[in-house]
Parts: C-alpha cells; sequence; structure tokens
C-alpha cells in the first residue's frame, strides 16, 4: 500500500516502467513520478488504472481501460531465473506465445560472456537447468530469437 490508500504493481522490461497498475481504495487523487515525470490524476474508489511510460513522447499515460491490455499480456513472453540469488545451480524458464530456437546468453557486468545455450521451445512454457562456476556477483541473462529480446539480472553468491 501506498499514501492515499492504493494499491500498487510496477512491472519492468529491460530495466524500464513497461506499467503499474493502481487500485484506489479510497478514491483519492493519485500522484505518480518516473524517471522525473509526475502525472496526478482523479481516482474513484475500487477503480483500477494503468500508467505507462510513452518514451517517445516523453511521458506518462494513465488508462482507465487498459486493464484488459494487462490481461492479454499473460500470454506476453516473460522469462524467470529460480533460485534467484542462486549459488550458481538455477532453471531459466520461458513462457509465452514466442517458439522457435532461442540463444541464452549470460554475461557479467563488464561484458564477458561466461556461457552461451540454444534453447528450442515447443510449447508455452520451456525450462532449462544451469550450473555456473562463477565469482559472486551479478549477471545478466539474455534470451534472444525470432522477435524475442529479454533480460534478466540475477546474483550468483
Amino acid at each position: 500500500r501506498t499514501r492515499g490508500n492504493f494499491e500498487v504493481d510496477v512491472f519492468y522490461k529491460n530495466g524500464k516502467l513497461d506499467y503499474a497498475v493502481i487500485k484506489s481504495n479510497a478514491g483519492e487523487p493519485c500522484k505518480v513520478y518516473y524517471d522525473g515525470k509526475q502525472k496526478e490524476f482523479d481516482t474513484e474508489k475500487g477503480g483500477v488504472y494503468t500508467v505507462r511510460y510513452d518514451a517517445i513522447n516523453d511521458q506518462l499515460i494513465i488508462d482507465s481501460s487498459a486493464i484488459d491490455d494487462i490481461v492479454a499480456d499473460a500470454d506476453a513472453d516473460k522469462i524467470a531465473i529460480t533460485p534467484n540469488p542462486t549459488d550458481g545451480n538455477f532453471t531459466l524458464t520461458v513462457s509465452g506465445n514466442t517458439c522457435g530456437a532461442m540463444t541464452i546468453d549470460i554475461v557479467s557486468l563488464n561484458g564477458k560472456t561466461i556461457r552461451t545455450a540454444t534453447l528450442n521451445k515447443t510449447s508455452q512454457t520451456a525450462s532449462m537447468t544451469f550450473s555456473l562456476d562463477a565469482p559472486a556477483g551479478v549477471y545478466l541473462l539474455h534470451v534472444s530469437g525470432k522477435g524475442l529480446d529479454l533480460n534478466e539480472k540475477f546474483i550468483i553468491r
């Protein structure tokens, strides 16, 4: 919960705000701040609002009808690394509608590729296990394929 009795779920893509879903529990005015931008709007008690950052026009967009778009995003491509943080042994799960050959690159923060693998995804969800012998630190896992470009940070303890 936030000030003003709002419930907020924030979703990021490639390290930037993709969208946030805000539910107003009291019907108070809402102020949203992101990347130096501010947007204020009135809410209704029980109302659900979507906030998106429009990078092309450098502005925040508020939409009370975009909740249907979020339901459609349920089939959007996503990656998950479990557990995270990890001791170097983890599972990558790729979910969504995109299928086919995917390249998986694990890269250190200094840009060195630690491991490259290929995953042939033939259904809604595919998983691959990894066992890395790498120093403790933060790493980036990049999944790419036809129309696919996803990144996820993970930590090796």
